[in-house]
């Protein structure tokens, strides 16, 4: 897996679209669209899929970082020493919670008003820890 994309669910009109976009650009990204169902089956696939995934692109806003679920979720990227890249889709300042595991980070700004310039500053972001999308390489 090329990448852990999470958002939070208030964010799923941004988050969807990113999410097919970057399947279109040929990267292999794992998401939780709703589908787990249980804490436990839940907790243990996410754990999973950071363990086996390059990066972790955290979807940030208001939902995200007032979401006790994605600061677990950060955290544990962060301690496996995975890619973190933060793609800002709104102003908003990170909160003391996140502040450490996204110091010194190159952050993403995002617009779905300008959605492939948006995409292509993700893929940059990408390529410049060695993430390679399929269609990219041909």
């Amino acid at each position: 897996v090329d990448g852990v994309i999470r958002y939070s669910g208030g964010d799923r009109v941004v988050g969807l679209p990113l999410v097919e976009s970057l399947r279109a650009y040929g990267y292999n990204v794992w998401v939780d669209q709703g589908g787990l169902h249980g804490a436990s089956q839940w907790s243990e696939q996410i754990v999973a899929a950071i363990q086996n995934t390059s990066s972790f692109i955290l979807v940030s806003s208001r939902n995200s970082f007032s979401s006790h679920n994605v600061v677990k979720e950060v955290s544990l990227a962060s301690e496996q020493r995975k890619q973190i890249i933060p793609v800002f889709i709104e102003e908003v300042e990170v909160p003391q919670t996140l502040q450490y595991q996204l110091a010194g980070l190159q952050r993403v700004e995002y617009s779905d008003l300008d959605h492939e310039d948006s995409m292509q500053r993700i893929a940059e972001a990408l390529t410049k820890i060695g993430i390679v999308g399929v269609t990219q390489t041909e």
